[in-house]
């Protein structure tokens, strides 16, 4: 009588878990991001995903992610995957000489190409988050990013 028990009880807990698991997974998208504009086809796509406008567009130790894409063609593209509901925002770096920074001019200017989703324009600075946010709610989401030079 005690084992049966203990028995309904572990396939109990163990339902439950893969109930959780699954539902979490289910809770899921990717973003997929794609550049169609690029100058030339050296180097690479440098990416930052962030969730807030803490560190964004720059701070990569605050971003909830980051990607490497390959440039074939003047093209990118590539995908942020797992990523649960809530407004995100993205900047990208044709980062040509891989570098891993932005290289600047002598008076701060940027001399590598640059976006932000929603194509969020600078202005005296990098763009804000609010003007690069989207939303990812109930399906995956792919963002066309113009990049400038």
């Amino acid at each position: 009588m005690n084992q049966r028990i203990i028995i309904i009880i572990l396939f109990i807990l163990l339902l439950t878990c893969y109930m959780l698991y699954s539902e979490e997974d289910t809770t899921r998208y990717s973003i997929t991001v794609i550049i169609e504009n690029l100058r030339n086809s050296k180097g690479h796509v440098g990416a930052i995903l962030f969730d807030s406008e803490d560190g964004f567009p720059r701070d990569d130790e605050k971003a909830f992610d980051t990607a490497l894409g390959e440039i074939k063609d003047n093209k990118c593209s590539f995908s942020f995957k797992k990523v649960p509901p809530g407004r995100y925002a993205i900047m990208v770096l044709h980062d040509e000489n891989k570098s891993g920074d932005m290289d600047t001019s002598f008076l701060g200017l940027p001399k590598e190409g640059y976006g932000a989703s929603n194509n969020a324009k600078a202005s005296f600075g990098p763009p804000k988050f609010e003007a690069a946010c989207f939303t990812v709610d109930s399906s995956d989401v792919t963002v066309k990013i113009n990049i400038v030079y």
